[in-house]
């Protein structure tokens, strides 16, 4: 069963991999990639999930292993959070640029002098 449902994950990350190509052809920079990235973290878990080998019942007991398991996930979420918190700036900064930076120059253009 796991090998048919290995083709899970991999739908995904193709559909993310599409989707990003899509969006940086096709959207302005401005636009962050929000649903490709969350594709592309659905993707990733589920490979995870499915293609990582199970530990066996004579490895439980080390503790070096639960500790490092326990730092990769630790740094995994950290990495998730870090793009995710991009992405947030990435919008805002967006968003701010053109609504009040261009919006600032345009309310005090000048008029040419009547002549």
């Amino acid at each position: 069963m796991r090998w048919v449902l290995a083709v899970v994950p991999l739908a995904f990350l193709l559909v993310a991999a599409n989707s990003l190509r899509h969006h940086f052809r096709e959207r302005s920079p401005s636009d962050p990639p929000y649903m490709e990235f969350s594709l592309l973290l659905i993707g990733l878990a589920g490979a995870w999930l499915l293609w990582m080998p199970r530990p066996q019942s004579s490895d439980a007991g080390k503790p070096p292993t639960a500790s490092s398991r326990r730092w990769a996930v630790l740094a995994a979420l950290s990495v998730v959070l870090t793009v995710i918190a991009t992405l947030g700036w990435w919008a805002t900064e967006a968003a701010y640029a053109q609504e009040v930076i261009y919006s600032y120059d345009s309310q005090w253009t000048t008029t040419p002098p009547a002549q």
